[in-house]
């Protein structure tokens, strides 16, 4: 592989479309800040979820859109504090009556985007609705409860006045209770199904575009393919990326993937795939962290069969 950095900032380019379209295609709401905190954009998600619309959210500051429900001093400093030490931070709860959707209650998480160092710095900004997640604990803790009384009820019968009255009444409660589990827990499903729907869309766009997507970890082994690369290299659980894509036993010399994972910031190369008829390809490798807190790197490949023949 070489290197070539007049290059980059076309597959930069080539890489924020992407990014852009996966962005829209997540459920949970996002926005993308400033160094001022100003909204530069957001998702479909977030106009959709909290019912407004670009014109009056892009360029505002994060603490003037709507009624001021994010305008929160604990969420101030937090967000002040990302950019000049790069922290982040997780599952930042914020209760709130929002216009047009109601009483919801929002997860928060934010962490600074990695970019080169004569770009603006940015911060990504996800809001997860556990709104639901929350009534349904609350039901499970209140037929838990119910359940508990029930117990109580059956130890003391002998002497309880009108124990059977009071029994049955409880045990409607329950019944009650579990119907609202069943329900919510048939939305829950119903939304999961959406979910996978979305992917497979997002799927079929890599797929149509000639664009791979693979996740891989320190030591070279893969963690994910997309499918329509595996209709061509076939299963890769249990292979290294270099051994799944180029038949090598060792990493391709001038890898990016350990400058992406050292530096932590994205990385941009050539290759040819040689199970493709040497097919040229631009190689993004974007380093991030997952939920355990393990540095990967994503890679987002591009094809430049058309740009290799016009040049």
């Amino acid at each position: 592989m070489v290197e070539i950095p007049d290059k980059e900032y076309q597959a930069l380019q080539d890489a924020r479309e992407i990014a852009e379209s996966t962005i829209n295609a997540v459920r949970e709401p996002l926005v993308i800040l400033d160094g001022d905190l100003k909204v530069m954009s957001a998702s479909r998600a977030f106009y959709q979820t909290f019912q407004v619309k670009p014109a009056e959210t892009e360029q505002q500051f994060i603490y003037d859109l709507g009624n001021k429900q994010w305008d929160i001093p604990a969420l101030r400093k937090l967000l002040e504090g990302i950019l000049p030490s790069n922290e982040s931070f997780d599952n930042y709860e914020v209760k709130h009556d929002f216009p047009g959707i109601g009483k919801r209650i929002m997860l928060l998480n934010a962490r600074r985007i990695p970019r080169p160092p004569a770009k603006p710095r940015v911060i990504l900004l996800a809001i997860e609705d556990i709104t639901e997640k929350e009534q349904i604990a609350g039901i499970k803790r209140t037929a838990e409860e119910l359940k508990i009384q029930v117990h109580e009820l059956e130890e003391f019968h002998n002497l309880a006045v009108g124990r059977e009255l009071k029994m049955i009444k409880q045990e409607k409660n329950i019944e009650t209770k579990d119907q609202e589990l069943d329900e919510l827990s048939e939305e829950i499903s119903k939304r999961k199904k959406e979910k996978r729907m979305i992917q497979e869309e997002l799927e079929f766009i890599l797929g149509v575009t000639k664009t791979g997507l693979d996740i891989i970890d320190k030591d070279f082994n893969l963690r994910f393919v997309d499918k329509e690369w595996q209709k061509v290299y076939g299963p890769y659980q249990g292979k290294k990326c270099y051994e799944y894509f180029m038949d090598r036993t060792s990493p391709c010399d001038g890898c990016g993937i350990p400058e992406a994972l050292s530096t932590h910031k994205p990385v941009v190369k050539e290759e040819r795939l040689a199970k493709e008829g040497n097919r040229p390809i631009r190689v993004t490798t974007i380093p991030f962290k997952d939920e355990k807190g393990e540095w990967l790197v994503a890679e987002i490949n591009v094809d430049i069969s058309n740009e290799k023949k016009n040049g």
